[in-house]
């Protein structure tokens, strides 16, 4: 569940998105990764903008912890709609 929402979804133009995820839970880890392959660009943590940006394949975020990513989607076709983020 995302914003109160089960599968959500969000219709995105082709450009770059930053997006601040919340781990929620109060045990769980969770490893996500993008379905069509792309990386997330980091920008930020719990302890503010990093430095640099840091490209990642996958993220893994730990309970009570935020990550502050870009996902760029200028490469993604008009009317694609299935660029997942996967969560293990």
């Amino acid at each position: 569940m995302v914003n109160g929402m089960v599968w959500p979804y969000l219709e995105v133009e082709q450009r770059k998105y930053r997006f601040r995820i919340l781990n929620g839970s109060n045990e769980r880890f969770y490893r996500m990764k993008l379905s069509n392959g792309s990386p997330f660009i980091q920008i930020g943590s719990d302890g503010g903008l990093l430095e640099k940006p840091v490209v990642m394949d996958e993220i893994l975020i730990a309970p009570a912890e935020r990550v502050d990513v870009i996902i760029d989607f200028t490469d993604v076709d008009v009317g694609t709609n299935n660029v997942i983020i996967y969560i293990r």
